[in-house]
C-alpha cells in the first residue's frame, strides 16, 4: 500500500504542472472545482472534482488512443461525449481537429471555457448536442456521478448511477451520418464515450468506411455487448479489439493497419 502510494506521489510530479493543488483537491474536496495542468504540455482544464480521474485516463492512460492509428497534425477526430474537454484538449494538443459534442449545459460550458483557456478555439469546434441514431431530441437525464460523467439520454443506463437523479432535460439530437455529412474528407478518430448511446450510434450509422478508427467506452448495463460487437463486425471494414482499461473496444480499418505495419517495417 505504501509503495502503491508512493509511486502514484512519483507519478503526480512527473506528470503534473500543479501536483500540490491536484493532490488536496483530490484528497479534501468531494464536491466542487479543481484546475489541472499537465506539466509536457502546459495545456490546463478547470473541471469538477468527481470528473478530474477522466483526465489521466485520456492523457496518460492512453484509453483513447487507437493501436496502429495515431494521431497526426491535421486529422480530423469526432468527440462524443465531449464532457469537459479532456480528449478535445488531448487531441489538439497534437494538432488535430476535433469536432465535439456534448449536451449538459454545464459541462458544455466548461468544454468551451477549457478550449479558450488553451487557445483550441480554431482547432475544436464544439456543439452542444446528444449524438443518437437521429435528428430530433431526447430526454437527458442529469446527476452529478462522476462530475456528470454519467449523464445519458439511456433511460437503462440509469440503474448503473449510484446517485440520485438531479433533474431531466429535452436535448437536441444529431446522427452520425448528418455529423459526417458536414465533414470534409476522412475521420481519423470517432471517440464514442456517452453512457450506453453508443449501441444506438452505431445502428445509425450508415458509412463507418468514412472513419478510420473508433476508441469506444461500452456499457454492457444498456444493452447486449455482443449486439454491439455485431454490428461493427458485419461492416467488413474493420477490425474489433478489447483495450486492457476496463470497457475499451476498439476497431480500425483494415487498410489503415495495413499502413501502420508497412511504416514499422
Amino acid at each position: 500500500m505504501l509503495l502503491t502510494r508512493v509511486i502514484e506521489l512519483l507519478q503526480g510530479i512527473v506528470r503534473y504542472g500543479n501536483p500540490v493543488h491536484i493532490a488536496l483537491k483530490r484528497r479534501f474536496s468531494k464536491t466542487g472545482l479543481m484546475t489541472i495542468c499537465d506539466r509536457q504540455t502546459g495545456v490546463t482544464v478547470k473541471a469538477a472534482v468527481k470528473s478530474s480521474h477522466m483526465f489521466g485516463e485520456t492523457w496518460y492512460s492512453h484509453d483513447y488512443d487507437v493501436p496502429g492509428c495515431p494521431l497526426r497534425p491535421g486529422d480530423v477526430v469526432i468527440d462524443i461525449g465531449a464532457n469537459q474537454g479532456f480528449f478535445s484538449c488531448y487531441a489538439a494538443s497534437k494538432g488535430a481537429i476535433a469536432y465535439a459534442f456534448e449536451p449538459y449545459p454545464e459541462s458544455f460550458g466548461r468544454l468551451r471555457d477549457n478550449i479558450e483557456r488553451n487557445g483550441f478555439s480554431s482547432s475544436v469546434k464544439l456543439s452542444q448536442v446528444a449524438v443518437s441514431s437521429s435528428n430530433g431530441t431526447a430526454t437527458f437525464w442529469c446527476s452529478d456521478y462522476l462530475g456528470g460523467g454519467a449523464n445519458t439520454i439511456v433511460e437503462a443506463h440509469l440503474a448503473s448511477i449510484p446517485e440520485d437523479i438531479k433533474n431531466k432535460i429535452v436535448v437536441e439530437t444529431v446522427s452520425m451520418d448528418s455529423i459526417l455529412a458536414g465533414l470534409p474528407g476522412r475521420v481519423r478518430l470517432c471517440k464514442i464515450d456517452c453512457e450506453g448511446a453508443e449501441f444506438n450510434i452505431l445502428a445509425g450509422l450508415s458509412d463507418p468506411s468514412r472513419i478510420d478508427s473508433f476508441a469506444i467506452e461500452y456499457h454492457p448495463d444498456a444493452y447486449r455487448l455482443r449486439e454491439l460487437v455485431a454490428i461493427m463486425v458485419n461492416w467488413g471494414t474493420h477490425q474489433i479489439g478489447f483495450g486492457k482499461a476496463s470497457h475499451m473496444l476498439y476497431a480500425v480499418q483494415d487498410s489503415i493497419l495495413s499502413e501502420y505495419a508497412d511504416s514499422h517495417r
